[in-house]
């Protein structure tokens, strides 16, 4: 097993997909349309993942996508 990152607990990781120009298996099986997958973000939670964890990154994603919003008028 690759060992675990460890990252204080007000950090959001974000890493890009893995090279991958088509739409992964897992949204595929979903039924998931290629021009609606390919803007998916996925997220990762384990067994240990609280609901104070969560929330921060749901503000920031919120706060992202407020600014591209803005951007685009």
């Amino acid at each position: 097993m690759p060992p675990m990152l460890s990252f204080p607990k007000n950090v959001v990781v974000v890493q890009p997909g893995q090279g991958r120009l088509e739409l992964s298996p897992v949204l595929t099986a979903m039924g998931i349309r290629p021009d609606v997958g390919m803007g998916a973000i996925r997220f990762s939670l384990g067994r240990y993942t609280a609901i104070e964890e969560i929330d921060p990154v749901v503000d920031r994603l919120a706060d992202v996508l407020a600014c591209r919003v803005a951007l685009e008028r």
